[in-house]
Protein backbone atom coordinates (compact mmCIF):
# COMPACT_ATOMS: atom_id res chain seq x y z
CA UNK A 1 0.00 0.00 0.00
CA UNK A 2 1.77 3.56 -0.96
CA UNK A 3 0.27 6.56 0.62
CA UNK A 4 0.43 9.72 -1.44
CA UNK A 5 1.82 11.90 1.20
CA UNK A 6 2.31 14.91 -0.56
CA UNK A 7 0.93 18.49 -0.34
CA UNK A 8 0.27 21.24 -3.22
CA UNK A 9 0.29 25.04 -3.07
CA UNK A 10 -0.35 27.46 -5.93
CA UNK A 11 0.39 30.81 -5.21
CA UNK A 12 -0.97 33.97 -7.31
CA UNK A 13 0.29 37.25 -6.59
CA UNK A 14 -2.82 38.66 -8.21
CA UNK A 15 -4.83 36.52 -6.19
CA UNK A 16 -3.50 37.82 -3.11
CA UNK A 17 -3.49 41.82 -4.11
CA UNK A 18 -7.42 41.09 -4.63
CA UNK A 19 -8.05 38.96 -1.76
CA UNK A 20 -5.96 42.11 0.48
CA UNK A 21 -8.07 44.67 -1.25
CA UNK A 22 -11.20 42.94 0.03
CA UNK A 23 -9.93 42.05 3.01
CA UNK A 24 -9.13 45.84 3.87
CA UNK A 25 -12.88 46.98 2.78
CA UNK A 26 -13.98 45.04 6.09
CA UNK A 27 -11.41 45.85 8.02
CA UNK A 28 -11.94 48.46 10.97
CA UNK A 29 -9.98 51.53 10.49
CA UNK A 30 -7.31 52.50 12.81
CA UNK A 31 -8.25 55.54 15.22
CA UNK A 32 -5.00 57.09 14.45
CA UNK A 33 -5.58 56.89 10.35
CA UNK A 34 -9.63 58.06 11.10
CA UNK A 35 -8.23 61.32 13.08
CA UNK A 36 -5.54 61.91 10.37
CA UNK A 37 -8.05 61.66 7.95
CA UNK A 38 -10.20 64.02 9.83
CA UNK A 39 -6.90 66.45 9.98
CA UNK A 40 -6.53 66.72 6.24
CA UNK A 41 -10.41 67.06 5.92
CA UNK A 42 -10.24 70.23 7.79
CA UNK A 43 -7.26 71.27 5.96
CA UNK A 44 -9.11 71.14 2.87
CA UNK A 45 -12.53 72.83 3.82
CA UNK A 46 -10.60 75.80 5.04
CA UNK A 47 -8.92 75.76 1.98
CA UNK A 48 -11.70 75.42 -0.48
CA UNK A 49 -13.63 77.76 1.51
CA UNK A 50 -10.81 80.35 0.94
CA UNK A 51 -10.50 79.72 -3.02
CA UNK A 52 -14.29 79.66 -3.13
CA UNK A 53 -14.84 83.18 -2.01
CA UNK A 54 -12.05 84.69 -3.73
CA UNK A 55 -13.13 83.30 -7.07
CA UNK A 56 -16.88 84.80 -6.18
CA UNK A 57 -14.85 88.26 -5.43
CA UNK A 58 -13.06 88.06 -8.00
CA UNK A 59 -16.01 87.12 -10.49
CA UNK A 60 -17.83 89.91 -8.72
CA UNK A 61 -15.02 92.48 -9.75
CA UNK A 62 -14.68 91.60 -13.43
CA UNK A 63 -18.60 92.00 -14.05
CA UNK A 64 -17.83 95.34 -12.40
CA UNK A 65 -15.55 96.14 -14.56
CA UNK A 66 -17.39 94.73 -17.54
CA UNK A 67 -20.57 96.62 -16.67
CA UNK A 68 -18.27 99.94 -16.48
CA UNK A 69 -16.62 99.08 -19.89
CA UNK A 70 -20.45 99.06 -21.38
CA UNK A 71 -21.19 102.39 -20.08
CA UNK A 72 -18.65 104.05 -21.60
CA UNK A 73 -18.72 102.08 -24.94
CA UNK A 74 -22.28 101.91 -25.24
CA UNK A 75 -23.69 105.19 -23.21
CA UNK A 76 -20.60 107.37 -23.56
CA UNK A 77 -22.86 110.26 -23.71
CA UNK A 78 -24.41 110.06 -20.37
CA UNK A 79 -23.15 107.04 -18.58
CA UNK A 80 -19.35 107.75 -18.92
CA UNK A 81 -18.46 108.80 -15.53
CA UNK A 82 -20.31 105.67 -13.63
CA UNK A 83 -18.57 103.67 -16.28
CA UNK A 84 -15.17 105.05 -15.30
CA UNK A 85 -15.92 104.70 -11.61
CA UNK A 86 -17.43 100.97 -11.91
CA UNK A 87 -14.51 100.31 -14.35
CA UNK A 88 -11.91 101.52 -11.47
CA UNK A 89 -13.80 99.40 -8.83
CA UNK A 90 -13.68 96.45 -10.81
CA UNK A 91 -10.02 96.75 -10.99
CA UNK A 92 -9.51 97.26 -7.39
CA UNK A 93 -11.54 94.06 -6.73
CA UNK A 94 -9.92 91.92 -9.16
CA UNK A 95 -6.03 93.45 -7.91
CA UNK A 96 -7.13 92.96 -4.08
CA UNK A 97 -8.61 89.39 -4.77
CA UNK A 98 -5.17 87.49 -3.61
CA UNK A 99 -5.36 89.80 -0.67
CA UNK A 100 -8.79 88.51 0.38
CA UNK A 101 -7.99 84.74 -0.45
CA UNK A 102 -5.52 85.28 2.37
CA UNK A 103 -7.14 87.24 4.89
CA UNK A 104 -10.05 84.65 4.61
CA UNK A 105 -7.26 81.38 4.79
CA UNK A 106 -5.79 83.06 8.31
CA UNK A 107 -9.62 83.99 9.81
CA UNK A 108 -10.66 80.43 8.76
CA UNK A 109 -7.45 78.50 9.96
CA UNK A 110 -7.57 80.57 13.57
CA UNK A 111 -10.70 79.03 13.54
CA UNK A 112 -10.04 75.99 12.83
CA UNK A 113 -6.58 75.76 14.40
CA UNK A 114 -8.25 74.33 17.99
CA UNK A 115 -10.41 71.52 16.50
CA UNK A 116 -6.72 70.94 14.90
CA UNK A 117 -4.86 71.05 17.77
CA UNK A 118 -6.56 68.72 19.92
CA UNK A 119 -6.94 66.03 16.86
CA UNK A 120 -2.85 66.19 16.94
CA UNK A 121 -2.63 66.33 20.45
CA UNK A 122 -4.77 63.00 20.36
CA UNK A 123 -2.60 61.36 17.60
CA UNK A 124 0.27 61.73 19.53
CA UNK A 125 -0.76 60.82 22.76
CA UNK A 126 -2.15 57.86 21.15
CA UNK A 127 0.96 56.92 19.75
CA UNK A 128 3.01 57.77 23.00
CA UNK A 129 0.56 54.54 24.61
CA UNK A 130 1.07 52.34 21.84
CA UNK A 131 4.68 52.69 22.43
CA UNK A 132 6.16 49.39 22.17
CA UNK A 133 9.23 48.71 19.86
CA UNK A 134 11.71 51.71 21.08
CA UNK A 135 11.36 53.10 18.03
CA UNK A 136 10.91 56.68 19.46
CA UNK A 137 12.46 57.92 16.18
CA UNK A 138 9.56 56.99 13.95
CA UNK A 139 7.10 58.28 16.72
CA UNK A 140 8.43 61.69 16.96
CA UNK A 141 8.89 61.98 13.58
CA UNK A 142 4.83 60.93 12.73
CA UNK A 143 4.28 63.41 15.32
CA UNK A 144 6.53 66.03 13.88
CA UNK A 145 4.85 65.66 10.48
CA UNK A 146 1.33 65.94 11.73
CA UNK A 147 1.10 67.88 14.53
CA UNK A 148 3.59 69.86 15.13
CA UNK A 149 4.87 68.45 18.16
CA UNK A 150 8.67 68.74 19.12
Amino acid sequence: MSENNSFSYKYSASEQDEIEKIVKKYRPADDRSSKINQIRKLDKSVNTFATMASILFGLVGMLILGFGMSCILVWENTLFGLGIICGIVGIAMMALNPTVNGIILEKRRAKIAPQIMLICNFIYIFLTFFYTNGNTIIIKLICKYYCGVR
